[in-house]
């Protein structure tokens, strides 16, 4: 069901999208943090998906704690809550990664 989060088939199509949408975003917002409420609704214009949550595919932050498995793609450093700036895959990320404890909001 195309807008619903829902395995493999929409998770490529996101994260395919956020390699398409992302860095113009960023080009747009220049230095300063792109808000997630912007990088959901152009992935969502793009793919036809809803995003997930952006700061599971974040550098610098893990929502699960850091005993969670950490395989999902990362392309964000998250700057603080809902801001986010776009650095694409593969990035040399060498900074600090905070978590959030289970259990807890961020």
């Amino acid at each position: 069901m195309v807008g619903t989060w829902n395995g493999r088939t929409q998770m490529s199509k996101i994260m395919a999208s956020f390699q398409r949408v992302c860095p113009a975003l960023q080009a747009e917002y220049g230095d300063e943090p792109i808000p997630v409420k912007r990088i959901n609704a152009a992935v969502k214009e793009d793919s036809g998906c809803t995003s997930p949550d952006v700061s599971d595919h974040c550098y610098n932050w893990h929502n699960k704690g850091p005993s969670v498995k950490l395989t999902n793609p990362k392309f964000f450093i998250r700057v603080e809550k809902s801001l986010f700036k776009y650095v694409g895959p593969h990035n040399d990320y060498t900074g600090d990664i905070k978590s959030k404890p289970q259990g807890t909001k961020p």
